[in-house]
Protein backbone atom coordinates (compact mmCIF):
# COMPACT_ATOMS: atom_id res chain seq x y z
CA UNK A 1 0.00 0.00 0.00
CA UNK A 2 1.04 3.55 -1.06
CA UNK A 3 1.73 5.62 1.67
CA UNK A 4 0.39 9.37 1.36
CA UNK A 5 2.77 11.88 2.69
CA UNK A 6 0.98 14.80 3.35
CA UNK A 7 1.95 18.14 4.14
CA UNK A 8 -1.51 20.26 4.67
CA UNK A 9 -0.98 24.09 4.49
CA UNK A 10 -4.10 25.54 6.44
CA UNK A 11 -2.65 28.94 6.66
CA UNK A 12 -3.77 30.98 4.60
CA UNK A 13 -6.76 30.52 2.18
CA UNK A 14 -5.91 31.32 -1.39
CA UNK A 15 -9.69 31.35 -3.30
CA UNK A 16 -8.11 33.21 -6.25
CA UNK A 17 -5.68 29.88 -7.34
CA UNK A 18 -8.42 27.18 -7.78
CA UNK A 19 -11.63 27.28 -9.67
CA UNK A 20 -14.50 27.52 -7.76
CA UNK A 21 -15.49 24.11 -9.44
CA UNK A 22 -12.85 22.73 -7.65
CA UNK A 23 -14.53 23.02 -4.13
CA UNK A 24 -16.35 19.55 -2.98
CA UNK A 25 -19.90 20.00 -3.99
CA UNK A 26 -22.70 17.59 -6.16
CA UNK A 27 -21.64 16.12 -9.35
CA UNK A 28 -17.72 17.26 -9.03
CA UNK A 29 -15.39 14.78 -10.17
CA UNK A 30 -12.26 13.97 -8.31
CA UNK A 31 -9.28 12.16 -9.72
CA UNK A 32 -7.26 9.87 -7.01
CA UNK A 33 -4.67 7.77 -6.64
CA UNK A 34 -5.54 4.37 -4.96
CA UNK A 35 -3.93 3.27 -1.67
CA UNK A 36 -3.36 0.33 -2.41
CA UNK A 37 -2.62 -0.31 -6.26
CA UNK A 38 -1.45 3.07 -7.07
CA UNK A 39 -4.09 3.13 -9.83
CA UNK A 40 -5.63 6.23 -11.07
CA UNK A 41 -9.75 5.99 -9.84
CA UNK A 42 -12.20 8.82 -10.90
CA UNK A 43 -15.19 9.56 -8.49
CA UNK A 44 -18.30 11.86 -8.76
CA UNK A 45 -19.07 13.14 -5.74
CA UNK A 46 -22.65 12.97 -4.69
CA UNK A 47 -25.81 13.71 -2.52
CA UNK A 48 -24.39 14.59 1.54
CA UNK A 49 -24.60 12.24 4.13
CA UNK A 50 -23.90 14.08 7.05
CA UNK A 51 -21.98 17.40 7.26
CA UNK A 52 -19.89 18.78 10.39
CA UNK A 53 -18.78 22.27 11.42
CA UNK A 54 -15.66 22.29 8.55
CA UNK A 55 -15.95 19.04 7.21
CA UNK A 56 -19.50 17.42 4.97
CA UNK A 57 -19.10 12.91 4.32
CA UNK A 58 -20.71 12.85 0.16
CA UNK A 59 -21.71 9.42 -1.07
CA UNK A 60 -19.32 9.26 -4.20
CA UNK A 61 -19.41 7.10 -7.30
CA UNK A 62 -16.67 5.31 -8.91
CA UNK A 63 -17.22 6.01 -12.45
CA UNK A 64 -15.27 3.03 -13.79
CA UNK A 65 -17.95 0.98 -12.02
CA UNK A 66 -21.40 2.79 -12.07
CA UNK A 67 -22.74 0.39 -8.93
CA UNK A 68 -19.54 1.11 -6.49
CA UNK A 69 -19.99 3.79 -4.34
CA UNK A 70 -18.24 4.74 -1.70
CA UNK A 71 -17.96 7.43 1.14
CA UNK A 72 -15.76 10.78 0.78
CA UNK A 73 -15.20 13.09 3.73
CA UNK A 74 -14.52 16.58 2.23
CA UNK A 75 -13.09 18.82 4.76
CA UNK A 76 -12.60 22.48 3.87
CA UNK A 77 -9.04 23.86 5.01
CA UNK A 78 -10.22 27.34 4.83
CA UNK A 79 -12.14 26.97 7.77
CA UNK A 80 -11.26 28.98 10.52
CA UNK A 81 -11.70 26.04 12.87
CA UNK A 82 -9.50 23.49 10.80
CA UNK A 83 -6.86 26.22 10.81
CA UNK A 84 -6.92 26.65 14.27
CA UNK A 85 -6.94 23.35 14.35
CA UNK A 86 -3.59 22.96 12.46
CA UNK A 87 -2.21 19.29 11.69
CA UNK A 88 -5.00 17.86 13.06
CA UNK A 89 -6.52 17.14 9.09
CA UNK A 90 -3.44 15.84 8.23
CA UNK A 91 -3.07 13.10 11.61
CA UNK A 92 -6.33 11.65 10.90
CA UNK A 93 -4.72 10.51 7.76
CA UNK A 94 -2.05 9.07 9.11
CA UNK A 95 -4.31 7.30 11.70
CA UNK A 96 -6.39 5.96 9.10
CA UNK A 97 -3.51 4.71 7.34
CA UNK A 98 -1.88 3.23 10.25
CA UNK A 99 -5.04 1.15 11.14
CA UNK A 100 -5.49 -0.11 7.56
CA UNK A 101 -6.98 -3.73 6.62
CA UNK A 102 -8.39 -3.93 9.89
CA UNK A 103 -11.63 -5.47 10.51
CA UNK A 104 -12.27 -3.16 13.26
CA UNK A 105 -11.65 0.61 11.41
CA UNK A 106 -12.84 2.23 8.42
CA UNK A 107 -10.66 1.56 5.27
CA UNK A 108 -9.45 4.54 3.94
CA UNK A 109 -8.79 3.96 -0.05
CA UNK A 110 -7.55 7.04 -1.46
CA UNK A 111 -6.37 11.18 -0.10
CA UNK A 112 -6.89 14.05 -2.50
CA UNK A 113 -5.36 17.26 -1.26
CA UNK A 114 -6.38 20.85 -2.93
CA UNK A 115 -3.63 22.78 -1.08
CA UNK A 116 -4.91 25.52 0.88
CA UNK A 117 -8.76 24.76 0.14
CA UNK A 118 -9.60 21.30 0.32
CA UNK A 119 -8.70 17.69 1.48
CA UNK A 120 -10.96 14.55 0.30
CA UNK A 121 -10.56 11.09 1.96
CA UNK A 122 -12.22 8.46 0.20
CA UNK A 123 -13.18 5.69 2.48
CA UNK A 124 -15.02 2.32 2.13
CA UNK A 125 -19.33 3.18 2.50
CA UNK A 126 -20.90 1.82 5.48
CA UNK A 127 -24.36 0.17 5.52
CA UNK A 128 -25.66 2.45 8.88
CA UNK A 129 -24.38 4.10 12.02
CA UNK A 130 -25.66 2.86 15.28
CA UNK A 131 -27.05 5.79 15.97
CA UNK A 132 -29.61 5.28 13.02
CA UNK A 133 -30.17 2.14 14.09
CA UNK A 134 -31.04 2.27 17.51
CA UNK A 135 -32.82 5.40 16.72
CA UNK A 136 -34.99 3.92 13.82
CA UNK A 137 -36.05 1.19 16.30
CA UNK A 138 -37.24 3.78 19.25
CA UNK A 139 -39.30 5.16 16.25
CA UNK A 140 -40.64 2.16 15.25
CA UNK A 141 -41.63 1.15 19.17
CA UNK A 142 -39.45 -2.06 19.11
CA UNK A 143 -38.09 -3.35 22.28
CA UNK A 144 -34.62 -3.17 23.19
CA UNK A 145 -33.16 -5.93 24.60
CA UNK A 146 -30.10 -6.64 26.68
CA UNK A 147 -28.78 -9.66 24.30
CA UNK A 148 -29.28 -7.28 21.41
CA UNK A 149 -27.24 -4.35 22.78
CA UNK A 150 -24.95 -7.00 23.99
CA UNK A 151 -24.79 -8.01 20.25
CA UNK A 152 -23.38 -4.14 19.45
CA UNK A 153 -21.74 -3.36 22.87
CA UNK A 154 -18.97 -6.52 22.18
CA UNK A 155 -17.76 -5.45 18.88
CA UNK A 156 -17.67 -1.71 19.93
CA UNK A 157 -15.42 -3.24 22.78
CA UNK A 158 -13.41 -4.93 20.15
CA UNK A 159 -12.44 -2.23 17.71
CA UNK A 160 -11.77 0.42 20.39
CA UNK A 161 -9.95 -2.73 22.31
CA UNK A 162 -7.68 -2.36 18.79
CA UNK A 163 -7.51 1.23 18.18
CA UNK A 164 -5.47 1.17 22.14
CA UNK A 165 -3.61 -1.44 21.38
CA UNK A 166 -1.90 0.68 18.37
CA UNK A 167 -1.81 3.60 21.03
CA UNK A 168 -4.25 5.38 19.72
CA UNK A 169 -7.16 7.37 21.46
CA UNK A 170 -10.34 8.19 19.74
CA UNK A 171 -11.34 10.99 21.70
CA UNK A 172 -15.16 11.45 19.89
CA UNK A 173 -16.71 7.94 21.06
CA UNK A 174 -20.73 8.03 19.99
CA UNK A 175 -23.04 6.73 18.97
CA UNK A 176 -22.83 8.52 15.33
CA UNK A 177 -19.29 7.16 15.20
CA UNK A 178 -19.77 3.46 14.83
CA UNK A 179 -21.02 1.65 12.13
CA UNK A 180 -21.98 -1.27 10.63
CA UNK A 181 -20.87 -3.55 7.39
CA UNK A 182 -21.99 -5.80 5.18
CA UNK A 183 -20.96 -9.33 6.15
CA UNK A 184 -22.06 -12.49 8.33
CA UNK A 185 -23.70 -11.23 11.64
CA UNK A 186 -22.94 -7.80 13.23
CA UNK A 187 -19.62 -6.10 11.88
CA UNK A 188 -19.06 -2.73 13.66
CA UNK A 189 -15.97 -0.13 12.56
CA UNK A 190 -14.86 3.13 13.67
CA UNK A 191 -14.93 6.00 11.61
CA UNK A 192 -13.86 9.86 12.07
CA UNK A 193 -10.58 10.31 13.57
CA UNK A 194 -10.45 13.83 13.71
CA UNK A 195 -10.43 14.43 17.24
CA UNK A 196 -7.83 11.38 17.38
CA UNK A 197 -4.39 11.59 19.77
CA UNK A 198 -1.50 8.99 19.83
CA UNK A 199 -0.11 7.99 23.16
CA UNK A 200 3.41 6.51 22.99
CA UNK A 201 4.09 3.28 24.50
CA UNK A 202 5.34 4.26 28.38
CA UNK A 203 2.86 7.53 27.99
CA UNK A 204 -0.62 6.36 29.95
CA UNK A 205 -2.19 10.43 29.33
CA UNK A 206 -1.72 13.05 27.78
CA UNK A 207 -2.98 16.93 27.85
CA UNK A 208 -4.30 18.70 25.10
CA UNK A 209 -4.14 22.16 24.04
CA UNK A 210 -7.56 22.13 22.92
CA UNK A 211 -10.87 19.99 24.01
CA UNK A 212 -11.94 18.58 20.84
CA UNK A 213 -14.77 16.06 20.91
CA UNK A 214 -18.54 15.77 21.93
CA UNK A 215 -19.32 17.42 25.59
CA UNK A 216 -21.95 14.89 27.03
CA UNK A 217 -19.18 11.94 25.68
CA UNK A 218 -16.24 13.83 27.52
CA UNK A 219 -14.86 12.11 30.67
CA UNK A 220 -14.24 14.36 34.08
CA UNK A 221 -10.51 14.73 33.79
CA UNK A 222 -10.67 15.72 30.19
CA UNK A 223 -13.59 18.60 30.99
CA UNK A 224 -11.38 19.69 34.07
CA UNK A 225 -8.04 19.03 32.77
CA UNK A 226 -8.02 18.18 28.71
CA UNK A 227 -6.29 14.83 29.54
CA UNK A 228 -6.97 12.10 27.47
CA UNK A 229 -6.26 8.85 28.01
CA UNK A 230 -7.58 4.97 26.72
CA UNK A 231 -9.26 5.76 30.31
CA UNK A 232 -11.41 8.75 28.63
CA UNK A 233 -12.41 6.81 26.01
CA UNK A 234 -14.29 4.08 28.18
CA UNK A 235 -16.11 6.62 29.80
CA UNK A 236 -17.52 7.82 26.82
CA UNK A 237 -18.19 3.93 26.08
CA UNK A 238 -19.57 4.04 29.52
CA UNK A 239 -22.33 7.15 28.40
CA UNK A 240 -22.83 4.92 24.96
CA UNK A 241 -24.08 1.51 27.09
CA UNK A 242 -26.57 4.23 29.26
CA UNK A 243 -27.78 5.78 25.56
CA UNK A 244 -28.44 2.41 24.11
CA UNK A 245 -30.15 1.27 27.25
CA UNK A 246 -32.45 4.54 27.87
CA UNK A 247 -31.93 6.39 24.22
CA UNK A 248 -30.37 10.00 26.04
CA UNK A 249 -27.18 10.22 27.86
CA UNK A 250 -26.89 10.54 31.87
CA UNK A 251 -26.28 13.98 31.46
CA UNK A 252 -29.20 16.05 30.25
CA UNK A 253 -29.86 19.82 29.46
CA UNK A 254 -27.42 22.40 28.03
CA UNK A 255 -23.99 21.60 27.35
CA UNK A 256 -22.97 23.91 29.73
CA UNK A 257 -25.37 21.84 32.63
CA UNK A 258 -24.00 18.62 31.04
CA UNK A 259 -20.36 19.54 31.95
CA UNK A 260 -21.68 20.46 35.47
CA UNK A 261 -23.18 17.13 35.58
CA UNK A 262 -20.40 15.49 34.52
CA UNK A 263 -18.07 17.27 37.07
CA UNK A 264 -19.68 17.51 39.79
CA UNK A 265 -22.86 15.23 40.26
CA UNK A 266 -23.06 11.90 41.10
CA UNK A 267 -24.65 9.67 37.60
CA UNK A 268 -28.14 8.28 38.12
CA UNK A 269 -28.36 4.70 37.01
CA UNK A 270 -31.89 4.37 38.52
CA UNK A 271 -33.42 3.58 35.05
CA UNK A 272 -31.13 0.82 34.37
CA UNK A 273 -32.80 -2.45 35.72
CA UNK A 274 -30.47 -4.81 33.87
CA UNK A 275 -28.41 -6.01 36.56
CA UNK A 276 -25.54 -6.95 34.08
CA UNK A 277 -25.77 -3.62 32.59
CA UNK A 278 -25.85 -1.74 36.01
CA UNK A 279 -22.68 -3.93 36.91
CA UNK A 280 -20.90 -2.29 33.52
CA UNK A 281 -21.76 0.92 34.20
CA UNK A 282 -20.86 0.93 37.47
CA UNK A 283 -17.52 -0.10 36.37
CA UNK A 284 -16.80 2.04 33.50
CA UNK A 285 -18.53 5.60 35.00
CA UNK A 286 -15.60 6.33 38.17
CA UNK A 287 -14.97 9.85 38.25
CA UNK A 288 -11.38 8.79 38.94
CA UNK A 289 -9.88 6.95 35.76
CA UNK A 290 -7.86 5.08 36.93
CA UNK A 291 -10.46 2.67 38.54
CA UNK A 292 -12.37 2.33 35.06
CA UNK A 293 -11.33 -1.42 33.59
CA UNK A 294 -9.79 -1.71 29.89
CA UNK A 295 -12.00 -2.78 27.35
CA UNK A 296 -10.67 -6.08 27.19
CA UNK A 297 -11.48 -6.34 30.86
CA UNK A 298 -14.92 -5.45 29.82
CA UNK A 299 -15.12 -8.18 27.69
CA UNK A 300 -14.99 -10.78 30.24
CA UNK A 301 -18.04 -9.77 32.28
CA UNK A 302 -21.68 -11.08 31.97
CA UNK A 303 -22.82 -8.54 29.63
CA UNK A 304 -20.31 -9.89 26.93
CA UNK A 305 -21.08 -13.60 27.56
CA UNK A 306 -22.77 -15.97 25.76
CA UNK A 307 -25.45 -18.47 27.17
CA UNK A 308 -22.91 -20.80 27.81
CA UNK A 309 -21.10 -18.08 30.24
CA UNK A 310 -17.94 -18.70 27.73
CA UNK A 311 -16.42 -15.22 27.39
CA UNK A 312 -16.44 -13.91 23.58
CA UNK A 313 -12.92 -11.99 24.50
CA UNK A 314 -9.71 -13.53 22.21
CA UNK A 315 -7.61 -11.31 23.71
CA UNK A 316 -4.07 -12.40 25.42
CA UNK A 317 -5.53 -9.53 28.28
CA UNK A 318 -3.85 -10.84 31.62
CA UNK A 319 -6.26 -8.42 34.02
CA UNK A 320 -8.69 -10.60 36.36
CA UNK A 321 -12.12 -9.36 36.39
CA UNK A 322 -13.26 -8.42 40.05
CA UNK A 323 -16.53 -9.39 41.45
CA UNK A 324 -17.15 -5.78 42.20
CA UNK A 325 -16.02 -2.63 40.52
CA UNK A 326 -13.38 -0.69 42.47
CA UNK A 327 -15.02 2.19 43.53
CA UNK A 328 -18.20 3.57 42.57
CA UNK A 329 -18.05 7.29 43.51
CA UNK A 330 -19.76 9.37 41.48
CA UNK A 331 -22.41 6.79 40.59
CA UNK A 332 -25.66 5.68 42.10
CA UNK A 333 -28.42 2.93 41.64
Amino acid sequence: MQSADLEIDVTQPDQDSYPENEKFGYGQVVEVTLLETGKKREYMICEALGEGGYSSVHLANDLSNEEMFVAVKCIDLTSPKVIRLGKQAEFEVEVLQRLQHSEFVIELIAVKLIPRQTLYMFMELALDSLHKIFYDKRADKVPISTSYIASYWVPILRSVSFIHQNDIVHCDLKPDNFVTMEGPGIRVKLIDFGCAARLSPLTEAVVRRKTLGTTRYMAPEYLRYRMISKESDVWALGVLLFWMMVGTTPFKGTRKEARVAILNKDIDLSEITDKDVLFSLKMILQKDRENRPSCNKLLRISLCSPPNGNSTNTNTDREKSSSTPNDTSGVQK
